[in-house]
């Protein structure tokens, strides 16, 4: 008889004992598995964050509001200003109380305006097409050069199966205050496809600043306004080394509008969720540990128990390495069961856990994590369970056979 069949029959004869190992080991893979896969939401919401620019401006709110509506595309519809302050910071050179008026090396100006599908239509100008650091260039067709043209993501461009000259409609998205809604859709062709920048603007679309204009002018914006529909959400500034103090001086104490220097908020934002990512890993740990702490003790208990029966298998002319592999299989089933069930756990309770957390959050943050992703908890899991037969194993090899069977008899 094959070790794999003994190890099969000596598994059923003790139902109890396999089923206790069967869920401990299957509970820890299944939370281990959720837990990995929430430390992977976590790193691959913020791994895509557009990193360009010195510093944002925008309206007064948190940092990290700021930072991750403007650079990730997540949250609400922004507050706006008005977009004078743009032309301000472009004429800096006019700027007689400007400390320095050289610390500015460029502007984008951002306002979002529409969605199509979900993707936000971002209002800008070709400097979008000079960032320092960021090289953006086209993968077909060209900068918008008249009106109702539209720049497609490279994300937007592939899901959408769009080429340059297709049309497309897009929604008004204006926020959500009366007047927010709108009965009207705009049609633009699209003029140009951007190679992939591999961050958050992959997916969305770009248009000129004058067409965004005319979006707002017939929404909520241009009535409730004090500026009409001349507005701006963000302005991302590229500034030279050591100049960002200067900016937010002119910034957070002359206008109404709050300065942002994006790697400080940066370093924040991974102070804040490097933590709760290291946490999810370390408890991931702790419930393999402890599943694996209760299998060890069922398959010593057992030893005590089968001692007689090993013995009676050594003296029937099984070697150690027979008897061994016995034992050995029976945690590789068990291991194996227990990882079936676990990643069953983890596939079916994981969507509860997605839809909670994006439960307040709007855009593209939380990436649907693959189960499959889970692998390295299987792995983990099947090892530890192997390993728990060492105690067995250990004492099996020190087992004088002869002198177990006349205590036992």
């Amino acid at each position: 008889m094959n070790p794999i069949h003994l190890a099969l029959l000596n598994l059923r004869r003790h139902p109890g004992n396999t089923l206790i190992g069967l869920l401990a080991i299957g509970l820890a893979v299944g939370i281990g598995g959720l837990l990995l896969r929430l430390h992977h939401v976590g790193a691959d919401r913020f791994g895509n964050m557009v990193r360009s620019g010195d510093a944002i401006v925008g309206a007064k709110s948190g940092e990290l509001d700021i930072l991750l509506n403007a650079m990730n595309l997540e949250g609400d519809y922004p507050d706006f200003f008005t977009s004078r302050l743009y032309w301000s910071l472009q004429n800096r050179h006019r700027l007689e109380f400007m400390e320095n008026p050289d610390y500015v090396t460029g502007l984008v100006p951002i306002v979002y305006c529409a969605k199509y599908r979900g993707a936000r239509v971002i209002g800008t100008n070709d400097d979008f097409l000079r960032q320092p650091g960021l090289a953006v260039s086209f993968d077909q067709g060209a900068w918008v050069g008249q009106d109702r043209n539209i720049v497609l993501g490279a994300n937007v461009a592939r899901q959408h199966n769009l080429r340059v000259g297709d049309k497309i409609s897009v929604d008004p998205w204006t926020g959500s205050a009366p007047g927010a809604s709108s009965i009207f859709t705009y049609e633009f062709t699209v003029s140009g496809i951007l190679q992939p920048l591999d961050n958050r603007w992959d997916g969305a679309l770009f248009i000129g600043m004058a067409q965004a204009r005319t979006i707002l002018e017939r929404s909520h914006v241009a009535i409730n306004s004090p500026w009409g529909s001349d507005v701006l959400h963000y302005v991302i500034v590229h500034l030279k080394p050591g100049g960002y103090p200067g900016l937010r001086n002119l910034i957070n104490q002359m206008t109404i509008t709050q300065a942002v220097s994006v790697p400080q908020a940066m370093d924040e934002l991974q102070r804040l969720t490097g933590g709760s990512r290291t946490l999810a890993l370390a408890a991931m740990f702790l419930a393999l540990i402890l599943g694996s702490l209760c299998v060890a003790g069922l398959f010593g208990g057992r030893f005590e128990v089968l001692s007689g029966e090993l013995a009676i298998l050594r003296a029937l002319g099984y070697s150690r390495g027979e008897t061994s592999a016995r034992l050995l299989w029976e945690a590789i089933l068990l291991g194996g069961a227990a990882c079936l069930l676990g990643a069953v756990l983890d596939f079916s309770f994981f969507g509860l856990f997605q839809q909670w957390m994006t439960a307040n959050l709007s855009g593209p943050a939380i990436p649907y994590i693959p189960a499959w992703r889970s692998y390295p908890v299987w792995l983990l899991a099947m090892g530890a369970t192997v390993i728990s037969a060492s105690l067995p194993l250990y004492r099996l090899y020190r087992q004088d056979a002869h002198n177990t069977l006349r205590r036992s008899s």
